[in-house]
């Protein structure tokens, strides 16, 4: 998953001023949001497979991924943050 939006940015990154930069951040816009979607639904698949009964687990993962809501409900959530205030915080201007 990490590799397909690396090439995305790849392609985005290496096209041409007369090739297509605009088509390419137009393709990138257009799945960037599935490609956090699916990583975020392997991430908490594998959290439920290998967190055994009685474990603790540490994630550190960056804010705009939505892994919580993805985890089975007999996972407990303990957030050092409030995603929404960190989510904020990238909004405002410099």
């Amino acid at each position: 998953m990490v590799q397909k939006e690396y090439t995305y940015i790849k392609n985005l990154t290496s096209a041409s001023p007369l090739g297509k930069p605009k088509s390419a951040a137009n393709k990138y816009k257009l799945i960037q949001s599935q490609l956090l979607s699916d990583r975020d639904k392997f991430i908490a698949g594998t959290i439920a497979y290998t967190l055994n009964d009685n474990e603790t687990g540490i994630m550190f993962i960056g804010a705009y991924h939505e892994i919580i809501s993805k985890l089975p409900v007999d996972i407990h959530i303990i957030q050092v943050k409030q995603v929404s205030m960190v989510r904020e915080y990238h909004r405002m201007p410099e």
